[in-house]
């Protein structure tokens, strides 16, 4: 036996003897007594032991989470919510719900979408494929108005000077009477058209010469481009021979032919027609 049991025997031996109770003790009672104290010490034995392994396992948890301890820290699993009410069912600015497209499959038989050229340089990442600019784009062409037709050397389409009417009539030109008094010398005007020209306009016509006079009513242009819109000074360079006369610039362009050009106040070419120098109906 131990110190502790010697001495817990002798009090209670000495209980035991104490003539003051009056009551005798179960034969067993001191078997009991000492059992209830072992089972008291092994209580608090077990109660120290845990309590410092308790200790030991906090300072170890303390330390692992001071230094990380090679243990991975997860996100615990999100809380299930109780359901709310569908979004699609509320009312206000708030039940506003922006669908998102469901991915679409390209249907069957169809081409595959263009895939990105391979990266010929497996070690370096790809650039993305430059974007056009509004710089790179091509230039948008005008659109060409109707032609601009030609009035000379001779005529205009298959109206031509020095014709007679039965001869451009022939040429699918037709002929309306511009007035009724006519023209000096027995000289007459008509307004013509017709798919011989490329327009319409007025001629004077003479018994003599036949067709002596040929104005577009529309702004023609010379076979060197000189028309509505030339100034004067290109007006010289390209025909030097020009002159200026009481009813415009004159150039002679042979065969007694010329181009008759009214100039405006701003020495800038307005209109030009033509006729024969040999006329005998005006002037």
């Amino acid at each position: 036996m131990s110190a502790d049991d010697d001495e817990l025997a002798g009090e209670l031996r000495r209980l035991f003897d104490d003539e003051r109770l009056g009551l005798r003790p179960a034969p067993d009672a001191g078997q009991l007594i000492v059992a209830g104290a072992k089972r008291r010490r092994v209580r608090r034995r077990r109660m120290s032991v845990a309590g410092g392994a308790l200790g030991v396992v906090a300072l170890v948890a303390g330390g692992f989470a001071l230094t990380g301890g090679g243990f991975r820290h997860e996100t615990p699993p999100p809380v299930a919510q109780p359901p709310g009410p569908n979004p699609s069912l509320q009312i206000g600015p708030s039940a506003t719900m922006i669908p998102v497209p469901a991915p679409t499959s390209p249907p069957p038989g169809s081409a595959p979408p263009p895939q990105p050229p391979p990266n010929p340089h497996p070690g370096h990442a790809s650039m993305p494929p430059p974007t056009a600019t509004a710089s790179d784009a091509p230039a948008a062409t005008p659109k060409a108005g109707p032609p601009v037709p030609v009035i000379g050397p001779g005529g205009y389409g298959k109206l031509r000077l020095n014709t007679t009417m039965e001869q451009a009539s022939s040429a699918g030109i037709n002929f309306t009477p511009e007035n009724s008094g006519g023209v000096d010398g027995g000289c007459t005007s008509y307004f013509f058209s017709g798919t011989g020209v490329p327009s319409g306009g007025s001629v004077v016509v003479s018994p003599n010469r036949g067709v002596v006079y040929i104005n577009p009513s529309v702004p023609a242009t010379t076979p060197e481009g000189v028309g509505a819109g030339t100034t004067r000074d290109q007006l010289q360079k390209t025909y030097p021979e020009a002159t200026t006369g009481p009813n415009g610039d004159v150039v002679p362009i042979g065969n007694g032919y010329r181009y008759r050009l009214v100039v405006g106040e701003t020495a800038v070419v307005e209109h030009v027609y033509l006729d024969d120098s040999y006329q005998d109906c005006y002037e």
